[in-house]
C-alpha cells in the first residue's frame, strides 16, 4: 500500500511538474490525404501564468485552395492546473461563415457543459479531464509519460466523445528534424469507427509530431510536424 501510494505521489510531482515547463510553442504540420499535400495547419500555444491559449489555422493549399470554403480555425482557452490543461471556451470557425460556427463553454464550478451549434443550445453535465478537439493534442504533454492508457472525454462545439488512447511502444517517426524516437499511442475503437494514431516526441516534451486518420479502407489523413518552436 505504502508502495502504491509512493507511486500515485511520483506521479503527481511529474505531471506539476510538465504544468510548469510547458512554455510558449509555434508549430506548423503539412496535411495529407491518401499520400497527397492538400493543406498546412499552424497552431501557436501561449502561456500567460496559470491560463492560455491555443490557436490552430488549417489552411488548403494547391489546386485544393480552389475548393476549401475558407480556412478552419479553432480557437482554445483556459486555465493550467496540475492536471494539466483546464478549458474555459472553445470556438471552431470555417471560413467567415457564422453559421458554422461551434462553441463550447466550460463552466467548472457548476460542473455544465454548453454547446452551440447550427442555432441550438445543450448544456451537459461536465465530467473531470474533459478536454476540446485542439486542446486534447497538449494535454498529451501534462500527461506523466509513459502511461499505458490515457482516456478524456474530448468535445468539438457539437457533442461529446469519450476517447481513449493505448500505448504501442515506442518507434523512430520522421519529421522536418528527422527521425525522433516517438511514443506511439493508438485510440481504441470498433471496427466501423475512425483509427487514429498519435505519436509524442520525448524531444519535443511529448509533443504531437505525427497523427494519423484511417477512415474505412480508402481514406488517410496524415499530419506531420514540419517546424516547431519552444520559448
Amino acid at each position: 500500500m505504502n508502495t502504491l501510494r509512493l507511486l500515485s505521489t511520483l506521479l503527481l510531482l511529474t505531471a506539476a511538474a510538465a504544468a510548469q515547463a510547458a512554455g510558449n510553442i509555434t508549430a506548423t504540420y503539412a496535411m495529407f490525404q491518401n499520400g497527397q499535400h492538400v493543406g498546412d495547419v499552424t497552431e501557436k500555444f501561449t502561456r500567460k501564468g496559470k491560463t492560455y491559449r491555443i490557436e490552430s489555422v488549417t489552411e488548403a493549399q494547391g489546386v485544393f485552395a480552389l475548393f476549401a470554403k475558407g480556412a478552419i480555425r479553432m480557437v482554445s482557452s483556459g486555465e493550467i492546473d496540475k492536471n494539466g490543461l483546464k478549458p474555459l471556451r472553445f470556438e471552431y470557425h470555417r471560413g467567415n461563415d457564422a453559421s458554422k460556427l461551434a462553441t463550447a463553454d466550460f463552466d467548472w464550478k457548476a460542473n455544465t457543459l454548453t454547446l452551440k451549434s447550427d442555432g441550438k443550445t445543450e448544456t451537459l453535465p461536465l465530467e473531470p479531464g474533459t478536454q476540446d478537439r485542439i486542446s486534447q493534442n497538449y494535454q498529451f504533454m501534462f500527461v506523466p509519460q509513459p502511461a499505458l492508457n490515457i482516456t478524456f472525454p474530448v468535445t468539438d462545439g457539437r457533442s461529446v466523445d469519450r476517447q481513449q488512447y493505448q500505448l504501442l511502444g515506442e518507434e523512430a517517426t520522421e519529421t522536418s528534424d528527422g527521425k525522433l524516437k516517438a511514443l506511439r499511442y493508438s485510440r481504441v475503437h470498433q471496427p466501423n469507427e475512425r483509427a487514429v494514431d498519435v505519436w509524442l516526441a520525448s524531444q519535443r516534451g511529448y509533443f504531437p509530431v505525427r497523427i494519423t486518420i484511417l477512415e474505412g479502407e480508402k481514406s488517410k489523413q496524415e499530419q506531420v510536424l514540419t517546424k516547431f518552436a519552444s520559448h
